[in-house]
């Protein structure tokens, strides 16, 4: 089970790299993966760490505020 954690976790690092230089037209899939795979890692007993939580965080909030961006007035 170790080794799946240690696996999601070089995943969830490698999107967080694709996340940072990536286009808006795939940030928020990118975000949908890395989100689902530090589901993942919680659910497989292991512990996301704190620079992936954070990011993962920081996308959600971002999201929702363009939502509300595209609110009428």
């Amino acid at each position: 089970m170790a080794n799946q954690v240690n696996a999601l976790i070089e995943k969830a690092e490698l999107l967080s790299v694709r996340l940072k230089s990536c286009d808006e037209s795939v940030r928020e899939e990118l975000h949908e993966q890395l989100h689902t795979t530090l589901l993942k890692i919680r659910s497989g007993g292991g512990m996301v760490p704190a620079g992936l939580s954070q990011l993962d965080h920081d996308l959600t909030e971002e999201e929702v505020e363009d939502g509300f961006d595209n609110m009428p007035v």
